[in-house]
């Protein structure tokens, strides 16, 4: 729920958060009909997701750029590299 919210923003958030588990939850079942461990493949999906921030945020301070939502040329720049170098 959404702190100090409406109760109608509560139910609004309780209701988005049930739809987002229902499609979670399909998604998961999706996977496991292709022969696919779901937490397996989200592990591999954050740990190169990782990867990939980890050297954005390594370019830019190399490069002295700061990450303040100013600069997102140069955010899908160093992304766009660290993705060609896996």
């Amino acid at each position: 729920t959404v702190s100090g919210g409406s109760q109608a923003l509560n139910a609004a958030q309780l209701h988005l958060e049930e739809e987002v588990g229902d499609v979670l939850f399909a998604f998961v079942n999706y996977a496991r009909l292709l022969g696919v461990d779901a937490s397996v493949a989200l592990d591999r999906a954050n740990r190169k997701f990782y990867r990939r921030f980890t050297h954005v945020e390594r370019s830019m301070e190399q490069q002295q750029i700061p990450m303040d939502g100013k600069h997102n040329d140069d955010i899908a720049r160093f992304w766009n590299e660290a993705k060609a170098l896996e």
